[in-house]
């Protein structure tokens, strides 16, 4: 009857060293950084070819970037346009290219690049760094879901659920100029409620639907 007994007495405690084994430091391990996947917002092409691409991630091909990042034609990172956009925060949405090929980027609350905060909407210059000449400043409510359209000059389509822009009355549908001011010269059709079907541009490829953007 012993014999048994002391089988698996042997057996629970060879498999109790095996464990106590495993959980010893490998120092020949070296552990490489893991990463987390993050989702991509929005991917715009500019017209040289290159990719300006915006989302929650802080790396891009194992290096640290800020949430727009841009890829040449070739898909090789564009490090000097990452370097002077890496330190970018706030939520980004989307981007355009301007005329001009500042881009303009779109996003939900607060962005901050360097010593430029501004609010849902900041233009970068080609390089990447904050364009301090461009301040729009703010609807009467968060432009969550609103939708930009670039036209000459640098001047912007702005579309919304807003109804006061910057302190002026604005349904839906606001122009601005060049550094982000009011273009008080652009008088709209009155509306009454947000736009159901309005093409931005012929390239910005973005529809108002039922008071829901769509962007293509």
């Amino acid at each position: 009857m012993n014999t048994p007994l002391r089988f698996i007495a042997g057996l629970w405690l060879g498999l109790g060293a095996t464990a106590t084994a495993a959980q010893t430091l490998d120092p020949a391990f070296q552990a490489t950084e893991l990463t987390q996947a993050s989702e991509v917002e929005h991917v715009m092409q500019q017209a040289d070819g290159k990719l300006v691409v915006s989302g929650g991630f802080v790396r891009a091909n194992q290096m640290p970037v800020g949430p727009v990042v841009r890829y040449h034609a070739d898909y090789s990172l564009d490090h000097a346009f990452n370097t002077n956009a890496a330190s970018l925060q706030g939520m980004v949405v989307a981007t355009r290219q301007l005329p001009s090929g500042k881009l303009l980027v779109i996003g939900e609350g607060p962005l901050k690049l360097g010593s430029v905060t501004r609010q849902d909407l900041l233009r970068l210059n080609s390089d990447g760094t904050p364009d301090p000449g461009f301040n729009a400043g703010s609807a009467s409510v968060r432009l969550t879901g609103f939708i930009t359209a670039a036209l000459p000059n640098d001047q912007l389509l702005v579309a919304g659920n807003f109804t006061d822009y910057n302190g002026s009355g604005r349904n839906y549908l606001v122009r601005l100029l060049a550094n982000g001011s009011i273009d008080n010269t652009f008088s709209p059709l009155p509306s009454t409620r947000p736009l159901p079907a309005w093409p931005c541009s012929p390239t910005a490829k973005s529809w108002w639907r039922g008071g829901s953007p769509t962007t293509t």
